[in-house]
């Protein structure tokens, strides 16, 4: 869970990144569902949240199996 939560951090902190070649891809259909438009604070929230709910529902789950 920490690896996910790194890449959609580190790619979400990319987006910061504003070269011309990355501008180019991202103009991309590919580019814009991979890379993202901008980044966002709010998205970093979203992000932790989703992850800790997917580990906590996981945790629950595989406890109750047990």
């Amino acid at each position: 869970m920490i690896t996910s939560l790194l890449i959609c951090y580190a790619i979400e902190f990319f987006q910061l990144y504003q070269s011309e070649w990355i501008i180019e891809i991202r103009k991309t259909l590919f580019g814009r569902y991979v890379l993202g438009q901008g980044f966002l604070w709010t998205d970093i929230l979203a992000y932790t949240f989703g992850i800790l709910t997917a580990f906590t529902i996981e945790r629950i789950t595989l406890r109750n199996k047990l």
